[in-house]
């Protein structure tokens, strides 16, 4: 079932709610540290694993959709797919900052095609990445940005 990333957040947030009322029931019963026990028994394990959908429907326009329970070309996994309904060829870039070992490589999507990133979801989708960001890790962060493609990439420097 695709729904829309604002439903799916609802949908968490509402699971949240009931669990801190399940747990809170619980915690008269003599239960401790119960709502934190289910919210990562539960919550956070939908929340990781279900995966964005970006439906491309031209160069800049774009759905961002959660596959709530994923079957056939769809699989839970901490990654997204990318669909291009559009005219023109898609660009997905992996974006290193600071020092990073395996960068995987630049794919492009034919329009028709579906891709499966690595990544949870497309951080800058058809908008300009920025220079730098804060990272708390000391070696490093990948980003993913989104854009048409053209054939030419050009060198930043």
């Amino acid at each position: 079932m695709i729904i829309s990333t604002t439903t799916f957040y609802v949908i968490l947030a509402v699971l949240i709610i009931a669990l801190f009322i399940l747990a809170s029931k619980l915690k008269k019963k003599g239960q401790k540290k119960s709502f934190w026990n289910l919210l990562i028994l539960l919550a956070f394990p939908v929340y990781m694993f279900t995966p964005h959908l970006y439906t491309v429907t031209a160069c800049g326009e774009y759905n961002s959709e959660m596959v709530l329970f994923p079957k056939g070309d769809y699989t839970w996994g901490r990654s997204c797919y990318i669909v291009n309904n559009s005219d023109s060829n898609l660009l997905l870039e992996y974006i290193p900052y600071g020092e990073v070992d395996d960068i995987p490589d630049d794919i492009i999507i034919r329009p028709g095609e579906t891709h499966q990133a690595s990544k949870m979801e497309v951080d800058y989708p058809f908008r300009d990445s920025p220079s730098s960001v804060r990272v708390k890790k000391k070696k490093g962060t990948i980003k993913t940005r989104l854009i048409c493609y053209d054939g030419s990439l050009e060198e930043e420097e």
